[in-house]
């Protein structure tokens, strides 16, 4: 796939099965530090995308154990130990859902995290936070499709940093 001249590239998905190969090609990408924000509205299927994302990245957590955070509005997921910056380490995925907030302020822990860079941390309804779209590496931005009776969604992927182009330009 190639990026277009607006450093993104359009997806279909005709299936869950697609969707989860998106997920799949994503975590084999991603790296500590990247801030990946996802779009589009509910049931569209940005925790099944952080579900697979997770499968990959760590497939001895039981998938069921990844939701949406909607009431708790963090989940930690933990990553098996990889390379850091030449430093072999743990890491952790942080799994946001923003949906029942109003706003949140840049200087919360939330904003600390994410300018730390130290874990992949992944934002649904990241709009709730103005922000944090400046700190995005990556915009994911998923809508419904016509098509296979509901069922099929697009994907529009974006990179808005050196790091979030380079992820994209490896798809």
């Amino acid at each position: 796939m190639d990026l277009e001249r607006n450093n993104s590239m359009e997806l279909s998905l005709p299936n869950l099965s697609a969707t989860q190969e998106l997920a799949r090609c994503l975590a084999k990408k991603l790296r500590i530090g990247t801030v990946v924000t996802l779009h589009g509205p509910l049931g569209v299927g940005k925790t099944e995308l952080v579900r697979g994302v997770m499968a990959t990245l760590n497939p001895q957590l039981i998938s069921g154990v990844v939701c949406s955070p909607t009431f708790a509005l963090e989940n930690v997921y933990p990553l098996p130990a990889i390379n850091f910056g030449g430093e072999v380490r743990k890491a952790q995925l942080l799994h946001w859902d923003l949906y029942r907030l109003a706003e949140l302020s840049e200087d919360s822990e939330f904003g600390e995290l994410a300018r730390a860079r130290e874990s992949i941390v992944v934002v649904e309804w990241a709009e709730r936070a103005p922000w944090l779209l400046d700190l995005a590496d990556i915009r994911i931005q998923l809508r419904f499709s016509d098509d296979a009776g509901g069922e099929a969604r697009e994907a529009e992927l974006s990179g808005h940093s050196a790091l979030g182009l380079e992820i994209l330009t490896e798809f």
